[in-house]
């Protein structure tokens, strides 16, 4: 936008309207436009409905108040920053230093001389321009600093991603974005994130690695930009549907290990072409991103391996109770399940966050893992236990707490371990304070421990022990729904209710082998 540009608006603040006339001639001839008001209210009025980008104002200098007019002005955020020229027949030095101390980018005295008047406002219009581009380029330092910082405090690749995307956006002024990672073979990129995109084209479209143009740009690790149409390549590019039409732009994202994917940026809603400052903004939030991404990944890969060595570990009880199966991973998923039905309450919606959720998943299968302590005749015993073999039993909750907390102990700061050996704990205690080892109460009892009570409880009863067969699924709701209130807590026991359908689909999905599934018989909670 030059300086000349239609889009320059004069305000003049004139009471005679004498200015007005000497000045308009001369300034709608160099493309300028020119607004009047007769006082400052007024003025002020005509600000709030059309941007000015100087204002003009005739000044009394033997009225100190007429400076003051100034006061308004700076008061409102359509005019705060703008250039004031203050014209006044004559004035006395004193009051022409007041102005311009109080505001005022200059002070011209003496008969009106349009070109004179024309050479400060465009002087004017150099000031504004540069603190509009100040400011412009302040807002997008401080945008790319808020990104950097919530890199930091993002749980996923998908959040990174969609971070990123939004920033992109918002910095750059588009109006549709997307992100391109490669396949698994790395010979194809594939939409992994994408605003404001078509959802089936981005779900089916593959990119050829090295074929234009978001191909090009992930494998040359250059960035792209195209403003217009005649700056097509000549092929049709296969990405181009997602691209759309002209303006977007293109840019790698890369670590020192090489490219990751490529951020994409179109439908640009100011000026409709992306600037060299787009270009550097874009660069910088794909460096940011990828490194968060290959920490992400880094991250995910080590959380898979120390889950696999943690279900390990946790199966070493399971294996001398051959007959609990896949025990561990369906009472996993039956946690989980409630969770996200409690998710959904008032109660629950603040603490049932994603951290609570993953810390869950981890921490499920260690629930027994203090059965490794319990002797093999008491363990594996087929038949009811004695009242002393059952208190026996009850020391596994204690067991697996205290293995879990030296676990802690040496990895600080650890959610998952915590929230397993208040599971490892606590998954015994009844809502009624009747459970063990504690005799808790309500909500004494720690919510995953609340959750675990009835997981463990439904797979128990669901699936075949040494000591009864499996009870078919609607008696098992059955009897967590009388339960509900003095063993289970009230809240968990509606969340699994809601959810029993989803629950009992599990069951069949995971079960260990086809069983007979017998009349109810005698519960031993205990053996679970």
């Amino acid at each position: 936008m030059g300086l000349h540009s239609m889009h320059n608006t004069i305000l003049l603040v004139d009471a005679s309207a004498r200015i007005a006339s000497l000045l308009r001639p001369c300034l709608e001839q160099q493309g300028f436009r020119l607004l009047c008001a007769p006082n400052s209210e007024a003025a002020l009025c005509t600000a709030d409905e059309h941007p000015v980008d100087v204002l003009l104002m005739t000044a009394d200098p033997s009225d100190l108040s007429d400076h003051e007019l100034l006061a308004p002005f700076r008061g409102s955020p359509y005019t705060a920053n703008l250039p004031v020229i203050l014209i006044a027949d004559h004035a006395e030095d004193a009051n022409r230093l007041y102005s311009l101390e109080n505001g005022a980018i200059d002070y011209l005295v003496g008969p009106v001389d349009p070109p004179a008047v024309l050479a400060r406002i465009r002087s004017g219009l150099r000031i504004r321009h540069l603190e509009r581009k100040l400011a412009f380029h302040e807002a997008i330092m401080y945008q790319l600093h808020e990104f950097a910082l919530r890199l930091n405090t993002l749980e996923s690749i998908d959040d990174t991603l969609q971070e990123t995307l939004a920033v992109a956006q918002s910095v750059t002024s588009s109006s549709r974005s997307a992100i391109l990672l490669p396949d698994a073979e790395d010979q194809r990129l594939r939409v992994a994130q994408h605003i404001g995109a078509d959802a089936s084209l981005a779900a089916t479209l593959s990119i050829p690695i090295g074929e234009p143009i978001a191909g090009v740009v992930f494998e040359e690790q250059h960035a792209c930009v195209v403003n217009t149409i005649e700056e097509l390549p000549a092929d049709n590019p296969v990405d181009l549907p997602l691209l759309g039409t002209p303006p977007f732009a293109l840019a790698p994202i890369c670590t020192d290990a090489g490219p990751v994917g490529v951020l994409m940026v179109a439908d640009k809603r100011i000026r409709h072409a992306y600037s060299d400052q787009d270009l550097k903004a874009l660069y910088s939030i794909a460096s940011s991103a990828a490194v968060a991404i290959e920490s992400q990944r880094r991250r995910h890969h080590l959380d898979q391996t120390r889950d696999a060595a943690l279900l390990g570990l946790a199966s070493l009880a399971e294996w001398r109770d051959a007959e609990t199966g896949r025990h561990l991973e369906r009472m996993r998923e039956y946690a989980l399940i409630i969770a996200r039905k409690l998710q959904e309450t008032s109660q629950y919606s603040s603490t049932i966050t994603r951290g609570f959720l993953d810390a869950l998943s981890r921490s499920m299968p260690l629930h027994d893992i203090g059965k490794v302590g319990i002797p093999d005749h008491i363990l594996l015993k087929p038949g009811k236990l004695t009242e002393g073999e059952y208190d026996i039993m009850k020391t596994h909750a204690k067991i697996g707490a205290d293995v879990l907390q030296a676990m802690a102990n040496r990895i600080r700061g650890d959610s998952f371990l915590d929230m397993a050996r208040d599971i490892a704990r606590h998954h015994h205690e009844r809502y009624d304070g009747k459970g063990y080892p504690a005799r808790l109460t309500e909500q004494a009892i720690p919510l995953a421990a609340r959750i675990a009570a009835v997981a463990d409880v439904y797979d128990a009863l669901s699936a075949n022990r040494v000591y009864r067969t499996a009870w078919p699924h609607e008696q098992v709701v059955e009897y967590l729904l009388a339960n509900r209130g003095s063993h289970f807590d009230p809240l968990v026991t509606d969340a699994f209710l809601e959810q029993a359908s989803e629950v009992n689909r599990i069951r069949q999905q995971m079960s260990d082998a086809p069983t007979q599934e017998s009349e109810q018989e005698e519960v031993v909670l205990g053996r679970a």
